[in-house]
């Protein structure tokens, strides 16, 4: 079970992805994605899978603290839960 990644050699700016049509439409060309867990640019990514770490973090947060994470935040809790972490450790690590 891997983790399939769509890269593109643009900035987010540039491209314009609509996640309901499945499409990334960049400044040569538009495709059509399926199956596609993240979607990569120069500047950062999206991640369209609802159970990667970075996805639950997110969560996280928003119930918890009722906004969404800073920079380092996201980066100290998504390294924690990839490296075994529970959830419920996270969780309570944020309160």
């Amino acid at each position: 079970m891997g983790r399939d990644v769509a890269r593109y050699d643009h900035a987010s700016s540039q491209v314009v992805v609509n996640t309901a049509a499945g499409t990334v439409a960049a400044p040569d060309g538009t495709d059509y994605l399926q199956g596609i867990e993240v979607i990569a640019f120069t500047d950062g990514q999206v991640v369209m899978d609802a159970d990667d770490p970075a996805a639950l973090v997110m969560r996280l947060y928003r119930v918890a603290l009722d906004r969404l994470p800073d920079t380092t935040g996201l980066a100290h809790w998504t390294l924690a839960l990839e490296q075994g972490a529970a959830a419920t450790s996270v969780a309570a690590g944020l309160l």
